[in-house]
């Protein structure tokens, strides 16, 4: 059985090794990622997310042999529900096949953000083909084969990406932000008057910032926008950090409106 990068780098990188391999590698050293048939998600217990992996095995029935649905650790309606949306609306044809559908290390997961990966584990399956070892996946999907966005969103990439996976496919409708990315915007929003300093408008300057001669005509007013946008962003950021999904959205909105405000009045 192999073993995860993520579990490796831990094991190689930290001086406690022991104590890494009591709390991490009963879940990573059974991740078999990398493999046809696998994909790792991230699930949420109440409010603590844990990283899991789907498995799943496709084969072709022989003559008139009745096919097989066999799960462990699924819900066995999702996974027939997921296994039709699959041959109806992606045309994977899984209908003369038996297929095999688990959970690694006898996790139980039920939630309906499991099903984006469960779909992606059977596609790949079916077509031998595995997915990058630094993907995870969650979504709903829907009998009219939409992914649907799912709930704590943030909390589920940043364990993600605690874990050491550098990917994540989610609903096209998710307001995504990972935890590093809020951060640079915060960062940045701070290094504004440091990146337009007076003069910087000049054309001569091959270095011109884009910044409008009028932005120090007032700079007391200049700097209140700039210090409203770092205000905003680090809403933004402890919204991300919480994994609040509302919250989120509508910080995103409120800082796009200050980050605007700033291009109109202070930007050619």
């Amino acid at each position: 059985m192999l073993r995860s990068k993520v579990a490796r780098t831990f094991c190689c990188t930290e001086s406690h090794k022991d104590i890494w391999r009591i709390v991490l590698l009963p879940w990573l050293t059974i991740l078999m990622i990398g493999r046809s048939g696998t994909c790792v998600t991230v699930t949420l217990e109440g409010r603590r997310p844990l990283v899991a992996e789907v498995q799943t095995l496709v084969s072709p029935v022989n003559g008139n042999d009745l096919c097989r649905r066999i799960t462990s650790g699924l819900d066995p309606a999702r996974v027939g529900m997921t296994v039709a949306v699959l041959q109806r609306r992606a045309h994977v044809q899984l209908g003369r096949c038996d297929v095999y559908a688990a959970t690694v290390g006898g996790v139980r997961l039920s939630e309906p953000a499991v099903d984006l990966a469960l779909a992606l584990a059977l596609a790949g399956a079916k077509a031998d083909l595995a997915l990058p070892a630094d993907v995870v996946a969650f979504g709903e999907v829907g009998l009219a084969g939409e992914i649907r966005s799912v709930a704590g969103l943030g909390r589920r990439l940043a364990e993600a990406a605690r874990m050491g996976f550098k990917r994540a496919i989610v609903p096209a409708d998710s307001d995504v932000v990972p935890p590093d990315s809020a951060m640079k915007v915060v960062t940045l929003a701070k290094s504004i008057p440091a990146i337009f300093p007076p003069g910087s408008e000049l054309t001569e300057l091959p270095s011109k910032s884009g910044a409008a001669p009028t932005s120090w005509d007032d700079v007391d007013r200049f700097l209140d926008a700039q210090k409203h946008l770092v205000i905003e962003t680090s809403k933004l950021l402890a919204a991300v950090n919480a994994g609040n999904q509302d919250a989120i959205g509508q910080q995103l909105a409120t800082t796009r409106k200050a980050c605007s405000a700033c291009h109109e009045q202070f930007r050619e």
